[in-house]
């Protein structure tokens, strides 16, 4: 297979674009792989050697704004750190979409990857997400080398086999939680990828005679506490805590989540009236754990052909106050 495969492509449109990796040292990887790690080879083959990015959209300020208000919690950090790094991607010669690796931390359930994903759509980015904390190893970011019975690529390649552009937002969750056997623990590969200079030759395990420019994606992380995280590793990001709502803002959540509930069961037209006493028993819940309550009672009412929708105390056990103020 020729060369002259991997530049197709190139100056087709106006679009800016990135090279991924070498179709050459792909090939040669090839003859030695195994039949899983063959396969996303040749998906990532198929996508091209060079990749489309993202541009940063000229209403980014208006886009960004939207965000906040659907979560009014993240309106410090879309202001002193989202906001001002689209304006500076806007002037660059590409436009592209691009983050400084991010860690938002703050109590659980508050919409850390919500707000991740949503914001991958409000900018029509690829998304993606990978617990650490179910994670054995740092295999499952970096792949299982050949000579392994599970030998393959990690989620990362498999990723970027399934997505044009290259300059998505990269989520790894629960980053606090992460552990496991210290020989391979899943933290170890994230200095590699977080630096500027290595981020640019990462390694598969399943193929590393293939160096990939990971450069332009944006890696993002959550946590519920920086506890057991090294100083090297935070050195590489900008930690942002991220607060609660206050008790009026989650109301309006719980409003906005509901009105989303109604929409995807086609209830819009006469759904159950949202009590001011479950407003303000929701308003004492996180948005994950509003989500659960909300689904729980409107199932009910329609059960029940009740013309308003209640939280039932037994039902709002969290009332715990998980960090609100």
């Amino acid at each position: 297979e020729s060369a002259g495969a991997t530049e197709e492509g190139v100056g087709d449109s106006e679009a800016p674009k990135h090279k991924l990796f070498e179709m050459g040292a792909l090939a040669r990887a090839r003859i030695s792989a195994t039949d899983d790690t063959k396969a996303v080879m040749d998906q990532i083959r198929s996508r091209g050697a060079w990749r489309a990015l993202v541009q940063v959209p000229e209403n980014y300020a208006e886009t960004s704004a939207g965000l906040a208000r659907v979560f009014p919690n993240f309106l410090e950090f879309i202001g002193d750190h989202l906001v001002p790094q689209l304006a500076l991607s806007r002037l660059s010669e590409q436009r592209r979409f691009a983050l400084t690796p991010i860690l938002l931390v703050g109590p659980p359930g508050i919409g850390k990857t919500s707000f991740c994903e949503n914001l991958s759509s409000a900018l029509g980015v690829p998304f993606q997400r990978v617990n650490l904390e179910a994670a054995q190893a740092g295999f499952e970011i970096t792949g299982v080398a050949r000579g392994w019975t599970s030998a393959g690529p990690g989620r990362l390649l498999r990723w970027l086999a399934g997505n044009i552009p290259v300059n998505g937002i990269f989520v790894m969750e629960e980053l606090d939680k992460a552990g496991g056997d210290a020989r391979y623990d899943p933290k170890a590969p994230l200095l590699q990828l977080l630096e500027d200079t290595t981020v640019k030759t990462f390694c598969d395990q399943s193929m590393p005679e293939v160096e990939f420019d990971l450069s332009p994606i944006s890696f993002m992380f959550t946590a519920n506490t920086l506890e057991g995280l090294s100083a090297p590793l935070l050195d590489r990001m900008t930690v942002v805590e991220i607060p609660s709502m206050s008790a009026d803002q989650a109301r309006e959540a719980a409003q906005r989540q509901y009105l989303l509930l109604l929409k995807k069961f086609n209830l819009v037209e006469t759904p159950p009236a949202l009590t001011e006493a479950a407003l303000e028993s929701l308003s004492l819940e996180s948005p994950r754990r509003q989500r659960q309550l909300l689904r729980l009672a409107l199932g009910r009412a329609i059960a029940e052909g009740s013309s308003t929708l209640s939280i039932r105390p037994s039902q709002a056990m969290s009332r715990r106050r998980l960090g609100f103020i």
